[in-house]
């Protein structure tokens, strides 16, 4: 195995990693877990800590995580027309303006990028359920 092929390995074992920690770290605050809460709870419940249920803090992520939710959160949404809309998206087209504005250059642009589409996964797939819910309800009612 050559030099460069473990490197890529290890680049991608690790961005994997991120999003995995990324994604523990949403459920959990969506539903109100943090590291605090988590080690009260197991106090008073007598329980012992495990440090891989222990939820992430937002300070545990790089700075280009923090850069990827930002701007993430700058780009404006799409939605579907018809009576029922939903969200469908993001609207990338301000993405280059905002990689300016974040002074994000060359390949961090890529792995900014990859953050925003892991987020942007997450809200089109929260949005379906919540419309397919409201689709069953509804037939139902």
């Amino acid at each position: 195995m050559n030099r460069c092929s473990v490197c890529t390995d290890f680049e991608t074992d690790r961005a994997e990693a991120t999003l995995d920690y990324l994604k523990k770290y949403l459920d959990n605050a969506r539903v109100g877990i943090t590291a605090e809460t988590y080690l009260r709870m197991e106090e008073q419940l007598g329980g012992e800590i495990d440090p891989d249920k222990i939820p992430p803090s937002f300070e545990d992520f790089p700075s280009y995580v923090h850069q990827g939710i930002e701007i993430f959160n700058a780009l404006p949404d799409t939605y579907s027309g018809g009576m029922s809309s939903m969200y469908v998206g993001k609207n990338y087209s301000s993405l280059e303006v905002l990689f300016s504005l974040y002074l994000i250059e060359g390949e961090d642009r890529f792995t900014v990028f990859e953050i925003i589409r892991f987020l942007d996964g997450r809200a089109r797939e929260a949005s379906y359920k919540e419309a397919k819910k409201s689709a069953d309800k509804a037939k139902k009612g």
